[in-house]
């Protein structure tokens, strides 16, 4: 896997300043501005997902009472649905919206969205799904359509409240907002109220979160561990719970573990697991055999494939790191191998879609035809 030290080593590089370090932190912010610069660059198909999810159909079963002193909303006769959080229920004509389930019998609606007046025992209960939590690694909707009919969904901007929406929002229609029940995550709306089976499909741009750990300054630690098992034990280390999912790179000498291209290639390269305390942590396959008081690493993942893509990310970097440490500015044949680099990435990334692109580079190096 390609990590930030990878991209920060190949900066030092590229600058040839590979001990200086004011390049080593011009190196750092160079590839984490370039990682956000590049992953927006272009309609990467690399970076596509998609999610499909049944619709559910509106609760009709029991009765219901509502007090208006506790916006209360008891269930007589079964069981509020899991998904009531993300629903709204019809009281005297009007959706509102719920806030929290508070058992199977009793929701709490929004204190923004509440009848006035209490509403007596034995009321028909009509509860309507409107909203879908989306996954956390969500960043934009490509596109939605709805089976079995097929139809394209179109985005339409969130009306002024969660009523209004579930109101009047036409049934064709959706709208991503920010997730009431789960902080800093999006919801997927979408209008009206299907009444038979239907199941949504999305295809979405996924986010690619901030590479931010490297460890490669820390300095006087060791790790070591015990053959067939999948636990490192560390010397004067400081592990933390963020370091899940990191890269963790162990030397087979006492010397830090560089990557492929560097003079001290690592030895063993595993997926953090988990992180029990500052001295322990889990990694995701076990090691062949013991070892005591080796150097380590550890960075965070880049999610970009080895090959064309991985090269344009370095060259996007390069960029990015001439401008922060004010390094000269790039020469002709230079700025042509950025393009070319571009260009070769959009082409690899075009085969997942079954299409093929052809960019400012291939129109340079095509033959001039002569009249």
């Amino acid at each position: 896997m390609n990590t930030l030290k990878d991209l920060m080593d190949h900066l030092t590089r590229y600058s040839g300043r590979d001990n200086d370090p004011s390049a080593v932190v011009g190196a750092r912010a160079a590839a984490i501005g370039a990682v956000a610069a590049f992953t927006n660059l272009h309609p990467w198909i690399w970076y596509r997902s998609e999610l499909q999810f049944a619709v559910d159909l509106p609760f009709t079963t029991g009765t219901y009472a509502y007090n208006s002193g506790t916006g209360e909303v008891t269930l007589t006769g079964g069981v509020w649905p899991t998904w009531s959080v993300y629903a709204a229920i019809n009281i005297n004509g009007i959706n509102y919206v719920v806030q929290t389930r508070n058992s199977n019998t009793v929701l709490t609606l929004s204190p923004l969205t509440r009848p006035p007046s209490s509403v007596s025992a034995g009321q028909p209960v009509l509860l309507q799904r409107y909203s879908y939590p989306l996954p956390d690694n969500f960043g934009s909707v490509q596109s939605a359509s709805s089976q079995p009919n097929g139809i394209i969904m179109q985005y339409m901007r969130p009306l002024q409240t969660y009523t209004d929406w579930v109101q009047f929002a036409p049934s064709i229609c959706y709208t991503v907002v920010s997730d009431k029940n789960r902080p800093n995550k999006s919801a997927f709306w979408f209008g009206g109220q299907f009444v038979s089976n239907r199941v949504i499909n999305i295809s979405y741009k996924r986010y690619i979160p901030s590479p931010r750990i490297d460890t490669s300054e820390v300095r006087n630690s060791t790790v070591s561990a015990t053959q067939n098992t999948p636990t490192l034990t560390g010397q004067n280390t400081q592990f933390v719970p963020s370091m899940a999912g990191a890269i963790v790179r162990i030397s087979n000498s006492s010397v830090m573990p560089t990557d492929n291209y560097g003079l001290n290639p690592y030895e063993y390269e595993r997926t953090i697991v988990s992180v029990a305390n500052p001295n322990t942590l889990t990694v995701d396959v076990d090691f062949p055999e013991s070892f005591e008081r080796k150097a380590w690493v550890i960075s965070s993942v880049i999610d970009c494939p080895e090959g064309p893509m991985w090269q344009a990310l370095q060259v996007e970097a390069m960029k990015q790191f001439r401008q922060l440490t004010r390094m000269r500015l790039a020469d002709g044949e230079e700025q042509l191998e950025y393009i070319r680099r571009i260009d070769l990435a959009k082409e690899w990334d075009a085969q997942y879609d079954g299409t093929t692109y052809n960019g400012p580079y291939m129109a340079l190096i095509q033959p001039r035809v002569t009249p």
